[in-house]
């Protein structure tokens, strides 16, 4: 499979990483000084008031995907549940339904036979009602 589902054990890893995390969310300056040839370390730091920096990188954009992902990786794994939740919600209701179409289907059948049964005994018979 090209994309292997996401496993439980790994959603309670990552949010084991989040919460053992400095809370986020984090933020990653978008300070250009004109000059990364001198200037090559990247500061990712927490919400205004914490302590320090939480990292520092060497590529700018390692630095915002890391502020980033502090945010985002527990929103999508929020998302990621409620969608497998919802999911298997839908998937039960069409299993549901699916029973009750078998069932209707057999009461339409069982009504088509009785249907049948009754024009060809009116069909048989010499077209007179009686009446007692």
């Amino acid at each position: 499979d090209a994309m292997d589902e996401i496993t439980p054990d790994e959603i309670r890893a990552w949010r084991a990483t989040c919460a053992a995390a400095t809370p986020g969310p984090w933020e990653f300056p978008e300070i250009d000084t004109g000059d990364d040839v001198f200037d090559s370390t990247f500061y990712v730091y927490p919400p205004l008031g914490e302590s320090g920096p939480v990292c520092a990188v060497a590529d700018r954009e390692v630095g915002r995907l890391i502020a980033l992902a502090r945010t985002a990786l527990p929103r999508l794994l929020d998302a990621l549940e409620l969608t497998r939740r919802e999911r298997d919600e839908a998937r039960e209701l069409l299993s549901e339904a699916h029973s009750d179409v078998g069932e209707y289907k057999m009461l339409n059948d069982s009504l088509s036979e009785r249907l049948a049964e009754a024009e060809r005994e009116r069909d048989e018979g010499d077209g007179c009602v009686s009446r007692a």
